[in-house]
C-alpha cells in the first residue's frame, strides 16, 4: 500500500492553479488556511509539514507580531533565481554573454545551437550550463507585471527546429492578438483543426469574399450603362493577365436627394493570360463578363491602350467585340499615347538611348552597392546639397519617370562628379573602372545639352501626364490641356528658344568646372552608301554624326525632338 500523500505548505499557495483530484483517487484533505493565522497555528503546521512530510521543504519567511502573522512566501523568486544559469550576464550592467564555440552540445535530432545567430542579434545570450538561449533585454528590462513567455527570460530556449519565426502571417497575427480580443480568441479558443490559418483556406476565404463583391457590382449595375476598361500586366511571378474595371452611375437608393450623380469606378478581377492575340482577349473578355452577368449590349464605352492588338482598325480587340458591344465605342488611353510619343523620341532621336542608358547605369551604379553610395552621400555632404534629393530609376511602365531621372541627375550634378572622381582615384578594379567610365561619359557636353533640353521638354509634357491621371479630370479640360502643351512646344521650336537652354549649359559647365568645348578625336567622314543615294531617309541606318557645336546640337538634337514628338499627330488632342 503506498504510503499517505503529505500536505506541505506549497500546496496551499499552488493548489489554485492545479486541478480538482478525481473521485477515485485518494483525495487530499481540504485545508483552508486564511490570510491572518495566530502564531500557535502558524507553528503548529509549520512542524507537521517538515516532519511528516517526505519530500524537502520548501523555504519560507514566518514573521510573527503579537496580533497576527504575515507570511511572506519566496517561492517564485526563489525559482526565478534557481533558474538562471551563472554563465550569463547577471544584470543589465553586465553586457550580454555570447560564447563563440568551435562546437554546441547537440540534442537527439543532432541539431544544435549555431554562433552565427549571434551576428546581427546583439541581444542574444547562450548558456553553456543549461544549453539555451535568452534574450537580454527580455530578462533585464521587461516589466514584471506583464505575463509575458518565459522562453527567452528564464527557462531559455533550444528548440532548435524552430529557431526561425513560425512565418510572417502568423507572427503578426500573434502580435495583433495582444491588442485586438477577435484575433487573441482564434490564438486561445480555437480547436487545433479549426483555426482557419492554413494557406489553402485563406485563399478559399478571400475567393469568397471576391466572388460577393463582384455578385453585389452587378446587382448595383442593374442594366444600366457602363464604361469597360482593360489593359494588360504582368505580376510579380510573372503571369501576364488582363485587368477588367467597369465604369457607371449607380442608382440612388434615395429618390429625393439633391446629390449628383457620381460616376463609379468598380474593379472586377484579373484573367489569366496564355495567348496574347485579339481573337483570344475579346473572347476572354466576353466570357469573363457573361460569367458575372454584366450585360454585354449594355456597354457603351471600350478603353483601351494604344497597342496594335487592341487598337486595330480591322482586328483589334475593340473591332472583335463590335458584335457583342455594338453601342461601344472605342476610346484610345490618352495618358498611354503620350507615353508612346516619349518611349518613340528615345528610340529615333539619335543619342536618346545612349542618354537613357547612362542615366540608368549612374542610379545602378549608386544605389546597388553600399560603398558607392556613401561616396555619393559624402559628396552631397561636403557639397551642401539636399541629402534627401536622390538619383531616381526611370522606367517604361512609369511615364513621368524620365523627367524625374533628369531632374534628379541635374540637381544632385556636382555631387555625382566629386562621389565618381573619388571613387575612382580612391579604389581599384572594377568599381574603379566603372565610375571612371561614367566620369567620362557625364562630363561630355552632349550629355549635358541633352540633360538641360529634355528637362525642358519632359517637364512640359508631366504636367499634363500629372492632369491625365487626375480622376477629376473631364473631357473638355483634358483637350484644352492637350492643346496647350502641343502650342508650347511649337513655340519652342526656334533658334531663341535653344539659344536660352544653350547658355544655361555653358553657365553650368563653368560652375561645374567641365571644359564645355571638347576636342574630339577625328573621325572618318561618313558617307552615305549609294544604294541610299536615291532615296529619302526618314531611319538611323547605323551611322552617327558627332556633335560638336551649338548647330550641331540645333539642328541634330533641339528639332529633331520636337518634330518626333509632333510628328502625324501624334501628341494631338
Amino acid at each position: 500500500m503506498q504510503s499517505e500523500k503529505r500536505v506541505t505548505l506549497e500546496y496551499y499557495f499552488l493548489s489554485s492553479n492545479k486541478k480538482a483530484p478525481n473521485d477515485e483517487q485518494e483525495t487530499e484533505p481540504n485545508i483552508a488556511i486564511s490570510s491572518t493565522l495566530s502564531t500557535a497555528e502558524i507553528q503548529d503546521l509549520a512542524c507537521s509539514s517538515s516532519l511528516d512530510s517526505d519530500q524537502p521543504s520548501t523555504d519560507c519567511v514566518v514573521q510573527c507580531s503579537t496580533s497576527s502573522l504575515v507570511l511572506s512566501c519566496s517561492l517564485n523568486e526563489n525559482s526565478h533565481k534557481n533558474s538562471i544559469p551563472n554563465d550569463i550576464s547577471k544584470s543589465c550592467n553586465d553586457a550580454p554573454v555570447q560564447k563563440k564555440l568551435a562546437t554546441y552540445p547537440a540534442n537527439q535530432q543532432n541539431r544544435s545551437f549555431q554562433s552565427t545567430w549571434f551576428n546581427d542579434r546583439i541581444w542574444l545570450e547562450y548558456s553553456v550550463q543549461n544549453d539555451a538561449s535568452y534574450c537580454y533585454y527580455c530578462r533585464h528590462f521587461s516589466s514584471k507585471q506583464l505575463n509575458a513567455d518565459d522562453s527567452f527570460t528564464t527557462v531559455g530556449f533550444n528548440s532548435w527546429k524552430r529557431h526561425w519565426i513560425k512565418g510572417n502571417f502568423l507572427e503578426i497575427l500573434r502580435c495583433a492578438s495582444e491588442t485586438d480580443p477577435l484575433i487573441k480568441s482564434i490564438f486561445e479558443d480555437s480547436t487545433g483543426n479549426a483555426s482557419y490559418l492554413s494557406h489553402d483556406i485563406q485563399y478559399e476565404l478571400i475567393h469568397i469574399m471576391s466572388n460577393e463583391i463582384r455578385e453585389e457590382i452587378s446587382f448595383m449595375l442593374n442594366n444600366n450603362k457602363y464604361a469597360l476598361m482593360a489593359d494588360e500586366c504582368r505580376d510579380i511571378s510573372g503571369t501576364q493577365q488582363l485587368s477588367i474595371v467597369i465604369r457607371f452611375v449607380p442608382n440612388s437608393n434615395n429618390s429625393t436627394t439633391d446629390k449628383k450623380h457620381v460616376v463609379k469606378e468598380y474593379f472586377l478581377g484579373f484573367i489569366p493570360l496564355e495567348k496574347f492575340d485579339a481573337t483570344t482577349l475579346a473572347n476572354n473578355i466576353v466570357e469573363f463578363l457573361n460569367h458575372w452577368k454584366i450585360p454585354l449590349e449594355s456597354c457603351i464605352c471600350l478603353c483601351f491602350d494604344g497597342v496594335s492588338v487592341m487598337s486595330g482598325c480591322a482586328a483589334g480587340v475593340h473591332v472583335l467585340l463590335e458584335k457583342y458591344m455594338p453601342k461601344g465605342i472605342y476610346i484610345n488611353c490618352a495618358a498611354h499615347r503620350l507615353n508612346l510619343v516619349i518611349n518613340d523620341t528615345c528610340k529615333v532621336v539619335c543619342y536618346m538611348s545612349d542618354y537613357f542608358s547612362i542615366a540608368s547605369q549612374l542610379y545602378s551604379f549608386f544605389t546597388e552597392s553600399a560603398v558607392t553610395n556613401i561616396y555619393f552621400n559624402k559628396a552631397q555632404i561636403d557639397l551642401g546639397l539636399v541629402q534627401s534629393s536622390t538619383l531616381k530609376l526611370w522606367a517604361i511602365t512609369r511615364w513621368d519617370s524620365r523627367w524625374t531621372a533628369i531632374n534628379a541627375v541635374v540637381n544632385n550634378f556636382p555631387a555625382i562628379l566629386k562621389a565618381l572622381s573619388d571613387i575612382s582615384e580612391d579604389g581599384n578594379g572594377s568599381r574603379a573602372t566603372n565610375a571612371g567610365g561614367l566620369l567620362m561619359h557625364v562630363q561630355k557636353s552632349i550629355f549635358i545639352v541633352t540633360s538641360f533640353i529634355l528637362h525642358k521638354f519632359l517637364g512640359i509634357i508631366k504636367v499634363l501626364s500629372d492632369h491625365l491621371k487626375s480622376s477629376s479630370l473631364d473631357y473638355v479640360r483634358g483637350e484644352c490641356l492637350i492643346t496647350s502643351v502641343i502650342q508650347k512646344l511649337k513655340d519652342l521650336r526656334n533658334d531663341e528658344s535653344f539659344n536660352q537652354i544653350y547658355e544655361k549649359v555653358k553657365e553650368f559647365c563653368n560652375l561645374n568646372d567641365i571644359n564645355f568645348v571638347q576636342q574630339y578625336r577625328s573621325y572618318r567622314t561618313a558617307a552615305v552608301p549609294a544604294r541610299f543615294q536615291e532615296f529619302i531617309i526618314d531611319s538611323t541606318i547605323g551611322q552617327r554624326e558627332t556633335l560638336q557645336t551649338s548647330t550641331d546640337y540645333l539642328n541634330r538634337l533641339y528639332f529633331p525632338l520636337i518634330d518626333c514628338m509632333l510628328y502625324l499627330h501624334r501628341l494631338s488632342k
